[in-house]
């Protein structure tokens, strides 16, 4: 009997050492991220008065649509107009 809690007391600590390890490893990595990510964001590319016309400039480049669709009246078939007529064989 004696053995077997001796045998979990070793058991619990493996487990409590590891845990431990994984929550260290964890909050120093989110200590290195924080700091990355403040390192990353004080060199901003830049700043850009609100309503300015080079922010509104920038603004428009990136909505403008990348294409269009052109339909001629010539080329368009009714639906109704294919459906009526037979087919020959």
């Amino acid at each position: 009997m004696d053995n077997d809690k001796q045998h979990d007391q070793k058991h619990d600590k493996h487990f409590y050492d590891t845990f431990m390890m994984l929550i260290g490893i964890l909050v120093v990595f989110a200590f290195g991220m924080y700091f990355l990510a403040r390192s990353i964001s004080s060199g901003s590319p830049g700043t850009y008065e609100k309503g300015s016309a080079e922010e509104q400039q920038l603004v428009d480049q990136r909505l403008a649509p990348v294409g269009d669709v052109q339909v001629s009246a010539s080329t368009a078939v009714p639906a109704a107009a294919t459906a009526a007529t037979p087919a020959k064989k």
